[in-house]
């Protein structure tokens, strides 16, 4: 036989076993597929489905989608109320993952209210793009079960899809996986706002207002008498946040609220009440908060009352020095910081990122020779002067210490009240040459009355009285304590650690 004809053949053969073996693994999918598809009580694509009811005795739920990546909306029983999308989403998952048991034969199917049908315990519809629409029915208990007790508990459900007449058993679980309350349903959010839309909020408490509004790239906080401040751009943006992200535990609904429970809720009056404003000073949320013995209530953007936990009242309602511009040193370069000198004289000076201690003639610790003898062409050894990580961390402690609150000069009382007169310690940031900042001195007084944790102080540039943590001290503490600055805390240079 001529060699391309046999090679030919061989091919055709090949070929044909190819294409055996692709049919064949097409097939065994359809058939997979369709068996999928027959194992689902209720099949349908989840992209596809744009509405879906659920009747459960005398409650009606209905919700409705334009497109699969549409939020859903609530049509019944209440269009006003937002609704929960994770909830609805596991609703219809709980759907799908109904799955078929036995089907009844034609024999069996005598009269429908036998199974439970006609006033199905749950009734499901959902509509399809393109206008196709589907009912599941599940209805009475399968006879054959666990008994309990005296209880019975049944394993299976009899179900039917719309009109067929056909009908089938699914697990019990589908009652329970498909039950569902308003509550379940309705948004659990506070607020439907973002926080990027707020540019400004008005807290009033006990009839007195604070605004904080933008300010260019930042915040500004103004009280009622008119006077301004800088805003804590931060704590703000940390406030919004927190508010954006409002749930609650549970809701009390409208019919609910009467005047009586308003007044037990804390909201007849509220403790405090937040207007947030969009940049056209539209008010998008009035957010009243009170707060009782077992719970804070807040209201929501669709008219419930969310309840959750007493310790929330303080995030939502803080004080109003929450949301101003407590940094102690505001206006201080402290990245130009040369030297510190305390008041016990020692005086530090920075080279690098390092901080090292100055001698009474103004010169750091002169470099000493370390013994051993020099590599050709290489200098001697040398052991470093030693650094005081102490300085660094006080510098940086002031540059970003924030205040626990703030005595204002025309609240302040003479310096002699907080022992600024006569302080404790005193301390001061000085600048190098070429600077324009000027020298900064820190005066620490008094600890507060009847508070151990915070102290007083001033500084040089401001006349406000600040109240500050005391263990922002600890590192100051630590230099005076330690005046000689040789101590574990000691480095030396990595070519005297290869010596050692």
């Amino acid at each position: 036989m001529n060699y391309w004809v046999k090679l030919s053949a061989g091919l055709g053969v090949i070929g044909l076993l190819v294409g055996v073996w692709y049919a064949d693994e097409h097939f065994t999918q359809q058939e997979a597929e369709e068996k999928k598809i027959a194992g689902k009580a209720l099949h349908f694509e989840e992209g596809d489905l744009r509405e879906i009811e659920l009747w459960k005795g005398e409650e009606k739920f209905h919700f409705e989608r334009l497109e699969a990546k549409s939020d859903w909306i609530m049509v019944a029983p209440d269009p006003a109320i937002a609704v929960d999308q994770d909830a609805v989403n596991n609703f219809v998952a709980a759907v799908q993952g109904v799955r078929r048991e036995r089907t009844l034969s034609e024999g069996e199917n005598t009269d429908l209210a036998s199974f439970g049908l006609t006033e199905a315990r749950r009734r499901i519809k959902v509509s399809l793009e393109g206008g196709e629409t589907k009912e599941l029915l599940i209805g009475g208990d399968v006879k054959i079960g666990q008994t309990q007790g005296s209880a019975f508990k049944a394993l299976s459900v009899y179900a039917k899809l719309g009109e067929s007449e056909s009908i089938f058993t699914v697990p019990s679980a589908a009652l329970s996986s498909t039950d569902r309350s308003f509550k379940d349903f309705r948004t659990k959010q506070v607020v439907s706002f973002k926080q990027e839309e707020i540019t400004s909020f008005e807290f009033t408490v006990d009839g007195d207002s604070v605004t904080i509004s933008q300010d260019g790239p930042g915040w500004q906080m103004k009280l009622a008498s008119g006077k301004t401040y800088p805003g804590d751009s931060n704590n703000i943006g940390l406030y919004l946040d927190r508010i954006e992200r409002l749930r609650a535990d549970s809701v009390i609904e409208k019919p609910e609220q009467t005047i009586e429970k308003m007044t037990e809720l804390g909201l007849n009056p509220p403790a405090r009440v937040v207007s947030f404003k969009n940049e056209k000073g539209d008010t998008l949320h009035l957010l009243q908060v009170a707060v009782t013995k077992t719970q804070t209530n807040v209201t929501m953007i669709d008219g419930g009352v969310a309840q959750m936990s007493v310790e929330q009242f303080t995030e939502l309602a803080p004080d109003v020095q929450y949301f101003r511009d407590l940094k102690v040193m505001r206006g201080v370069d402290m990245a130009q910081v040369s030297h510190l000198r305390t008041g016990s004289g020692k005086l530090f000076q920075k080279s690098g990122t390092k901080w090292y201690p100055v001698d009474s003639e103004g010169k750091t610790e002169a470099k000493t020779e370390v013994s051993g003898e020099a590599a050709e062409g290489e200098e001697a050894p040398t052991e470093e002067p030693s650094s005081r990580s102490e300085v660094a961390t006080l510098v940086s402690d002031f540059e970003f210490m924030r205040a626990q609150s703030v005595i204002d000069p025309e609240n302040a009382k003479d310096d002699s009240a907080y022992g600024l007169d006569q302080p404790i310690q005193t301390f001061s940031f000085e600048f190098s040459a070429d600077s324009d900042m000027e020298k900064v001195q820190v005066r620490v007084g008094n600890r507060v009355e009847n508070d151990e944790k915070n102290i007083y102080m001033k500084r040089d540039g401001s006349d406000a009285v600040y109240i500050i943590e005391t263990t922002w001290m600890d590192a100051l503490q630590a230099l005076e304590k330690d005046p000689q600055a040789i101590d574990e805390n000691k480095e030396v240079s990595p070519q005297a650690k290869k010596e050692e």
